[in-house]
């Protein structure tokens, strides 16, 4: 797992150190910058793809997300990934120069956003990134320029804990929610202990840390606590990027599949 972890930070490295730069009315305050297209899917103020790879469901539409998210196509020129935050700014003269923080909610699948690397941001993100009142204005542009840069997640509620659809206590598997930071899957670690045992039992990341989806590696007796941990690009303080979170007891007796869970 160490070496595994290792390889991916130096390749995301890599990732960060080939961003493509170039002129744009948004400046770069802690990391490097990618110019783009971008695009809007779904009704002009919707949430896009409930329906996305990265497992969020009907939760994109609601607090915190709050339909603001966005799709692109899977490679790592740019670092995208599930539950990345970036910073989005578009170059037009109806936009709004500070921009928007969006999350990474779906890989497309094919269209523009595959053959072109356009970004397909929701409607309501699309608009977000206009000057208040010219929404309609920038929405009538097929596509428009952007700039984008990862920046660390922040929200207004905590962690929350989606069980998968398809889990059962044989194979428990959660969808983590609003995590903190860089919230890349594969930068993350997490644990399990359940009711049958007091030591921590390691969670399999689901699809090659491409999703948010952790999976235990033995069977799952409710309640059951998760611990998660995880790193800031900027931290609140130089000397701690790291934190973890640990919510006790958050699967209750007689969860289900589906539901969404929030610590006490």
């Amino acid at each position: 797992m160490a070496t595994t972890r290792v390889s991916l930070l130096l390749l995301l490295a890599v990732a960060l150190a080939g961003s493509v730069a170039g002129a744009s009315a948004f400046t770069c305050t802690s990391g490097p910058c990618y110019n783009g297209t971008a695009a809007f899917y779904g009704d002009a103020d919707g949430a896009g793809n409930e329906a996305g790879v990265c497992g969020y469901g009907p939760a994109v539409a609601k607090p915190p997300f709050n339909a603001m998210v966005f799709a692109a196509r899977d490679y790592s020129r740019t670092a995208v990934g599930c539950g990345r935050c970036f910073n989005i700014t578009c170059r037009h003269p109806v936009c709004n120069p500070d921009g928007v923080t969006v999350t990474f909610a779906d890989y497309c699948s094919g269209g523009p956003c595959v053959d072109n690397d356009v970004i397909e941001m929701s409607g309501h993100a699309f608009s977000a990134i206009a000057l208040p009142g010219r929404e309609s204005e920038l929405r009538a542009s097929p596509t428009v320029p952007v700039t984008y840069q990862l920046v660390d997640c922040r929200y207004s509620s905590s962690m929350a804990y989606l069980v998968d659809p398809t889990a059962t206590s044989e194979r428990f598997t959660v969808v983590l929610l609003y995590v903190p930071g860089d919230a890349y899957p594969g930068l993350l670690t997490v644990h399990f202990k359940d009711e049958s045992s007091e030591d921590w039992v390691d969670a399999d990341p689901v699809g090659r840390y491409r999703l948010p989806k952790f999976t235990a590696t033995r069977k799952m007796v409710a309640p059951i606590t998760i611990k998660v941990e995880g790193h800031y690009l900027i931290g609140p303080a130089p000397e701690n990027p790291t934190w973890s979170v640990t919510a006790a007891d958050v699967i209750p007796v007689g969860w289900h599949g589906g539901k969404t869970y929030y610590a006490a």
